[in-house]
């Protein structure tokens, strides 16, 4: 058997000498309470890395490190290396510590490995970081779970730093600085942004696998036809995927180290553009698409056509209806606003035409054309447009 380290004799020496003196001060009644004094001292140096007879070396304690937005942008950061995690419901570990922290008027949920000291003070500092983070309230709701190296291997993937389960809203962040990566603080930026992406409506498309909906539109995601679309939220290449590229660029804007780049394309790194779309997407959540009514009549005379051209300056779905009047029978398409190449047309016998196309990269506009087939009459023309 292997002999005890010298520091814990020593503890245990100290311990027993300490019992004897007290005994005889105090008699033995008090003996058996001091028993509790002499275990927990034998245990002293494995709380400090040091072993015991027969039992394995634990390594010590130490709690997560309090946020600190000043290593924003501090140091080179290399890749960051995450991965969004799919619809299997993620649990916490058993013995896991957390509270709700109110900052900023938002309550956000900071839990902590059971492997970590818990501390009420760093957990408060980091609901403080996160609200301070450009958003729109987005840090309501959310849950962060700080992990060992271990867990976030086992939860994340290996060689993951960090992952975010949109379902769950949960944010597994590393309880310290990786060996060889980014601050903590610079990867719950990027992490946030997927966190960001995922409150936000990018219709049709997925704003946590497309980035949100001025973003997306204006790196010309929907059209990117080099392998830069998204990446599956459960297979993330971090090459190519707008979804990384989006969270790569709200860190940026965020006040990560702007001349630092990650895996991400680089065709994501943010202009000056750029970045005022990161900060809208990220302040004032795009909210759906907007109405437009055109109405106007035709007189007898097949063939005869009116055209509207409608402004799309966001890429997304475009809803059109057509209500023609009881004598009028007439043909609803529309186009590219620049090739004029159709992207939907309604030919059918009902006096209510409905049309649906997606808006990609057209140009600023589409054009919809009425072309007449017979009778005369007035018709109303509704057009739901990704706008704002």
């Amino acid at each position: 058997m292997r002999a005890p380290p010298a520091e814990n004799d020593q503890g245990l020496r100290r311990s027993r000498k300490l019992r004897q003196r007290l005994w005889r001060l105090v008699g033995a009644g008090v003996a058996l309470v001091l028993v509790v004094v002499a275990v927990a001292a034998s245990f002293s140096g494995a709380e400090t890395g040091a072993g015991t007879a027969g039992t394995p070396t634990k390594a010590a304690k130490v709690r997560i490190a309090k946020a600190d937005s000043s290593r924003l942008g501090e140091s080179r950061i290399g890749a960051i290396r995450d991965h969004i995690v799919g619809d299997a419901l993620l649990t916490l570990p058993k013995g896991a510590t957390g509270d709700s922290y109110r900052s900023r008027g938002m309550k956000v949920q900071i839990w902590t490995s059971p492997e970590f000291l818990p501390d009420a003070a760093a957990a408060r500092s980091w609901a403080n970081f996160l609200t301070a983070l450009p958003q729109a309230s987005d840090a309501e709701g959310l849950t962060v779970y700080f992990a060992s190296e271990s867990e976030t291997a086992s939860i994340c993937g290996a060689g993951i730093v960090a992952c975010y389960q949109p379902s769950a809203t949960l944010a597994v962040l590393p309880g310290s600085r990786p060996a060889g990566a980014a601050p903590v603080e610079e990867i719950a930026a990027h992490v946030f942004g997927h966190h960001i992406a995922s409150q936000r409506s990018n219709y049709p498309w997925r704003a946590i696998e497309w980035g949100p909906k001025r973003w997306s539109t204006y790196q010309r995601v929907c059209q990117e036809p080099r392998g830069r679309r998204p990446s599956s939220p459960r297979i993330n290449t971090h090459r190519t995927g707008s979804s990384e590229g989006w969270a790569e660029a709200y860190r940026a804007v965020a006040g990560g180290r702007r001349s630092q780049w990650g895996a991400a394309d680089k065709w994501f790194k943010p202009n000056l553009k750029a970045r005022r779309l990161v900060l809208d997407d990220a302040r004032r959540p795009w909210t759906g698409n907007a109405d437009t009514v055109r109405s106007g009549s035709f007189e007898a005379g097949a063939g005869a056509t009116q055209t509207y051209r409608l402004p799309t300056p966001l890429d997304g779905r475009i809803r059109l209806t057509l209500q023609a009047g009881i004598n009028l029978d007439v043909t609803l398409a529309v186009k590219n606003g620049d090739s004029q190449r159709t992207l939907g047309k309604d030919s059918g016998a009902s006096r209510q035409k409905r049309l649906v196309a997606d808006s990609c990269g057209e140009a600023g506009f589409v054009t919809v054309v009425l072309r007449l087939r017979a009778g005369s009459g007035s018709y109303r023309l509704m057009a739901e447009m990704p706008r704002g």
